[in-house]
């Protein structure tokens, strides 16, 4: 089976940015004056919210015989090239929550990270595959890296197969003063047995610590 994301900008919730990344005590129209065609602020605008989400939540796993989640990351990529626009979707993300479980799914062309925990702990990942398709320039899949453990602990990340447009795993801790301010390292992280692949045009990492 495949889910395939919603990309109509107007149906979708507006999530506040991450503490971590930006100023998550301002409306969104305070944003405005920062956005513009193919600006790469990680979390710190307004984000549309992603295909799964999650906020302080216990014991969630998602799997699945090998089903596909689609994030129709192109229509995204298309508009970051030419439109101002508010944060782009990640295809799954959890904030504050625990005991994660995230097996034997197939994720497919996100909007902008295909995975991102952000102050999670106790997560595994295992049996994920991640495709990300090349497009013909000048649409290319910018930012798409594969699973983010960011300012999390005690993350196993295993067993699994990524082709990305970005970074394949990015352990972070935030994003430049605001995630000194906020101040949660990533602690624990074990990454074994992956197999990493870019796709056409991407010159990035297998694993990057601390890439922000």
């Amino acid at each position: 089976a495949v889910l395939k994301a919603d990309t109509v900008k107007k149906r979708l919730p507006l999530l506040p940015p991450l503490p971590s990344y930006g100023p998550s005590d301002k409306p969104a129209s305070y944003f405005k004056t920062y956005m513009r065609a193919q600006a790469d602020l990680r979390d710190a605008l307004p984000r549309y919210q992603p295909l799964l989400y999650g906020r302080k939540l216990k014991n969630v796993t998602i799997t699945g015989d090998n089903g596909t989640l689609d994030g129709d990351g192109v229509v995204w990529w298309r508009r970051w090239l030419t439109e101002p626009l508010y944060g782009r979707p990640h295809l799954i993300e959890f904030e504050l929550s625990q005991d994660i479980v995230l097996r034997n799914v197939t994720l497919l062309n996100p909007g902008f990270w295909t995975v991102h925990f952000w102050r999670c702990e106790y997560v595994t990942v295992q049996f994920l595959t991640i495709l990300v398709v090349p497009w013909d320039p000048p649409v290319r899949p910018t930012n798409t890296d594969g699973v983010n453990p960011d300012s999390s602990k005690h993350v196993l990340i295993e067993d699994s197969y990524f082709q990305t447009g970005d970074d394949a795993v990015a352990i972070k801790s935030g994003w430049d003063c605001f995630g000194r301010e906020v101040g949660v390292s990533s602690q624990n992280i074990t990454v074994r047995r992956i197999v990493v692949r870019q796709t056409r045009g991407c010159l990035a990492a297998g694993v990057t610590v601390g890439s922000e």
